[in-house]
């Protein structure tokens, strides 16, 4: 089955707070329109973000965009994604520079985890940060979830939490380097850059904390449109 479009409308209650909203065209159906630019040999309009592992990703807006994070601790980051290889850590989700990062972390070493963190200042020091196990598998879609309620950080999988995850919280930071909004598909911070290899689609952000009864409904109102393994 060919890969066709996800069409999402922001609009209605549930999208309160929405900052972000990219659509398969890479663009911005969020109330604020925010700049995509592709980085690398990302090219847009083709069925929504496919990183190639090596050197494609796009931003989106900057860092005046995402600062609620690090100024209020409150916020939603969600997004489809299918990994062909877990081979290494890869960015769903990322805002870095050297001394700060906003990121979802595909995380894969012994065990397959996905692990979110915010961190400000020398060296990086975290804000609050949360690692889950994560059994999505390969080349199969999965709804990941990361929410920040202001005192933990929950993660979900499939409208679900995920089931044995920890979390730390240790006081906010302040906002980050002007020149950088959010990431997809890499880590501008990092020598590697941990590029994300495979589709990323539906990437939202909300400056407030989805309850688990909205991330339960925008699950099963997507989820059959990913069924037959891509979207129809």
């Amino acid at each position: 089955m060919t890969m066709g479009k996800l069409r999402i409308i922001p609009t209605g209650p549930i999208y309160s707070g929405i900052k972000f909203c990219v659509d398969d065209g890479l663009t911005d159906q969020g109330p604020d329109k925010l700049a995509i630019t592709p980085v690398g040999g990302m090219v847009g309009g083709v069925g929504g973000f496919v990183g190639n592992g090596t050197d494609a990703a796009c931003t989106i807006g900057t860092s005046a965009d995402v600062a609620w994070w690090y100024e209020t601790g409150l916020g939603t980051a969600a997004a489809w994604v299918k990994c062909p290889s877990l081979a290494a850590t890869q960015i769903i989700f990322g805002q870095a520079s050297t001394d700060a990062q906003l990121g979802v972390k595909w995380t894969i070493s012994a065990t397959p985890a996905l692990k979110f963190d915010v961190s400000k200042g020398s060296g990086g020091t975290l804000a609050y940060e949360g690692y889950a196990a994560l059994d999505l598998g390969v080349n199969k879609w999965g709804f990941i979830v990361v929410v920040a309620n202001g005192s933990q950080v929950i993660q979900y999988l499939n409208g679900a939490v995920i089931a044995g995850q920890s979390s730390t919280w240790n006081g906010l930071r302040d906002a980050v380097n002007a020149s950088r909004g959010v990431s997809i598909g890499y880590d501008e911070g990092s020598a590697s850059k941990k590029w994300f290899t495979g589709p990323v689609r539906g990437a939202r952000m909300w400056d407030r904390p989805l309850s688990a009864s909205e991330l339960a409904y925008l699950y099963k109102t997507e989820a059959p449109a990913f069924a037959q393994g891509e979207a129809p």
